[in-house]
């Protein structure tokens, strides 16, 4: 019933979409009004009926020239706005660059400038139009650089910048900043996304732009360059007052709606199909966050009032949340698995050439962000434990740091001290460095003057009694402390209680979520640890223990060229649609494949068909679930090779069968066709 329900509401979305889309392709234009001139500008437009108009070739969404030589952008429509409402008529000049414009305008090659702001650069004798829009530059990073403010926060980067933009804005880009200068806007995104830099600056709306055009899938926007606003307008020789004149007559009467629609509708014209495919990828993502409000809403609802019994409620909260996320979460990645899987497909079969490429790369780029916030849904349950393996917490915290500290200002300083002698823990690298990251951004708040974040690892032993302090339950033993300590004001007793509750938070509204405490708790307590904290008006400290295992060197796993997968397979899973992308990868990958859409009939498929390798058994199916069946097909062959796939997590049944059986894999939906390859492969091996 919920799946349904998540159906139409999608269903909806689409449709909304579908129909703010084709109103954004084609508003109404509104009519052009003829202006009112003087007999001496009239004149001048009779002895000038046709001028030569300099347009940038590739200055989206602002103007650029289009092959076949049409003349497009935010500027053209004003260009033609002039024409209608005064007879005069312009001959496109298409321009490579700023200083080509330059020369061009110097030799009398052009009359006027559509697109044209003040600079001091400018060499020649010019006049501006009123200014008909606005922009200014923006901070742009890869995706592995984050917590960046403002210009000031940069200064010891390599930034990429064109020498246009430098050149224009020498007063605000000063000598302080290491500047990358490339020939163009274009190379220089290039860089800063192939993580040759990793910084960019330039026109905002130029650059988001560019960034879709491109295909530059690591690239975002982080932060505005506060002060670098300016205007564009028409530019004229100085000589032409009388043509300056007529131009802001024709800007005097036009009103505020049509530049608003000239906006919307290239704005929307340059972001086309992608910008809608990513939009609606935000909508559904939108749509999760609201289900994990509700979910949580529902569970959690009392407070608690002593720190014994908020160990117990926690505990309670967690397990019902963990259950009612892991419903909509297998359901929900079913459904991912079905478009990763076949966007996949079709990407290999495209090549890796074909500029059709990028639209399969935005479908596995919004899967990708699906799953990752499913992925934080079950943080709340237990499915992270497949993802475990050795860890060397002594590389992780400082990688975490490293990271940590990108994201502070010089006010704060981190002092880090090691001093444990066994740093081996069983877990998920990344899901601990969600850790060290909340909790350092939460010292970090609660100093708002600055100051300094302690953070300390070292070997503990805990017994039962101590144990009884903490928050979870865990077993004595041995374990790696990790501790993060500020120098705030403290955690208010009143709401000591409600701190690890998801969506509690003390900030302003946009300002937080509130689900960085509850992320800790869930992750501690995936990875077997417990968690406490000690808090006065000197400061807070969090102590995080994770078990430790016997000291042994991390395997090194290379990562291989593709080489396949030689045998033959049964796959068993209820989903049509999952069933033949699924046949249709491992068909790819070289295998033989038999499929069975009805758990019922696997065991007689089975004996019907000799020397299948592996088979691979969907967890949840109606009638008879992926355990029952993996029993039966035992029964018949007991060096069976079986891989599990659920879109949820591993139950009790399952984990005591990869324990006891060597002859068993996992693989979580949804997965990528490498993880498939790697998983038959070493199974199979």
């Amino acid at each position: 019933m919920m799946v349904k329900k998540i159906v139409v509401c999608l269903l909806g979305l689409m449709l909304a979409l579908s129909f703010e889309w084709a109103k954004a392709q084609d508003f109404p234009d509104n009519p052009i009004k003829k202006v009112s001139l003087n007999a001496s500008e009239e004149e001048w437009i009779a002895q000038h009926p046709v001028l030569k108009a300099g347009v940038l070739r590739t200055a989206h969404p602002y103007e650029y020239v289009e092959k076949d030589g049409s003349y497009r952008g935010l500027s053209s429509s004003y260009i033609k706005i002039i024409e209608d409402s005064t007879g005069l008529k312009f001959k496109v000049v298409p321009i490579d660059n700023w200083k080509d414009m330059q020369e061009k305008f110097n030799n009398g090659e052009i009359d006027i400038l559509p697109l044209s702001a003040r600079a001091d650069v400018w060499n020649l004798g010019i006049n501006y139009s009123n200014p008909y829009i606005a922009s200014s530059l923006g901070i742009f990073a890869s995706s592995s650089v984050a917590f960046v403010n403002n210009l000031d926060d940069v200064q010891n980067q390599k930034i990429a910048i064109s020498g246009e933009t430098k050149d224009h804005f020498k007063s605000l880009l000063n000598d302080q900043h290491h500047f990358v200068v490339f020939d163009n806007p274009e190379a220089a995104m290039r860089a800063v996304d192939n993580g040759e830099l990793d910084f960019y600056i330039g026109d905002i709306m130029h650059s988001k732009v560019a960034i879709n055009k491109l295909g530059l899938h690591k690239l975002r926007y982080v932060a505005p360059v506060v002060g670098s606003a300016y205007d564009f307008g028409v530019g004229v020789p100085v000589a032409n007052r009388k043509l300056l004149e007529i131009v802001n007559k024709v800007f005097a009467q036009i009103d505020p709606q049509q530049h608003f629609d000239i906006r919307h509708k290239w704005t929307n014209e340059e972001f086309g199909n992608q910008e809608l495919m990513k939009r609606f990828a935000q909508y559904i993502l939108i749509l999760l966050g609201i289900f994990a409000i509700i979910l949580a809403g529902i569970t959690y609802r009392h407070q608690v009032l002593r720190r014994r019994a908020l160990q117990l409620s926690q505990s309670q909260k967690m397990e019902s949340i963990g259950r009612l996320a892991g419903g909509v979460a297998h359901d929900f990645n079913n459904m991912l698995s079905g478009i990763l899987g076949a966007t996949e497909v079709l990407g290999r079969k495209l090549g890796a050439d074909d500029p059709r490429q990028r639209y399969t790369n935005i479908i596995e780029g919004a899967c990708e962000k699906a799953a990752y916030l499913i992925s934080q849904l079950l943080v709340f349950s237990r499915d992270n434990e497949r993802q475990f393996s050795y860890v060397n917490m002594k590389e992780c915290v400082n990688e975490a740091l490293s990271l940590l500290e990108h994201g502070l200002q010089k006010k704060y300083t981190i002092k880090e001290k090691f001093s444990a002698e066994n740093y081996a823990v069983l877990g998920n690298c990344n899901l601990i460095q969600n850790i060290i990251i909340n909790l350092g951004f939460n010292a970090k708040d609660a100093m708002s003057q600055g100051g300094v974040i302690e953070v300390v690892v070292k070997n503990v032993t805990l017994t039962r009694e101590m144990i009884g302090d903490l928050l979870i339950h865990a077993k004595p033993g041995k374990y790696l402390e990790v501790s993060v300590k500020d120098e705030g004001c403290g955690i208010p007793e009143a709401i000591q209680g409600k701190i690890f509750e998801p969506f509690f938070t003390t900030k302003e509204v946009g300002k937080g979520t509130g689900l960085g405490l509850a992320a800790v708790y869930g992750i501690v307590r995936d990875h077997k640890g417990s968690i406490g904290f000690e808090t006065s008006d000197k400061g807070t400290k969090f102590k995080i223990y994770l078990p430790l295992i016997r000291q042994q060197e991390a395997k090194m796993q290379e990562k291989t060229t593709s080489c396949g997968v030689n045998g033959k397979i049964m796959v068993v899973d209820d989903e049509p649609l999952l069933l033949e992308v699924l046949k249709e990868i491992l068909k790819m990958l070289g295998a033989e494949v038999i499929t069975v859409n009805d758990a019922r009939e696997a065991v007689k498929v089975y004996q019907e068909n000799s020397g299948i390798d592996v088979v691979m058994l969907d967890v949840v199916m109606p009638h008879q679930n992926g355990v029952q069946t993996y029993r039966q097909l035992r029964e018949i062959n007991t060096e069976l090779k079986v891989v599990f796939m659920s879109g949820y997590n591993r139950d009790v049944d399952i984990l005591n069968i990869l324990e006891e059986n060597p002859n068993v894999r996992f693989i979580g939906k949804p997965y990528k066709l490498e993880e498939c390859e790697a998983v038959l492969n070493d199974i199979l091996s």
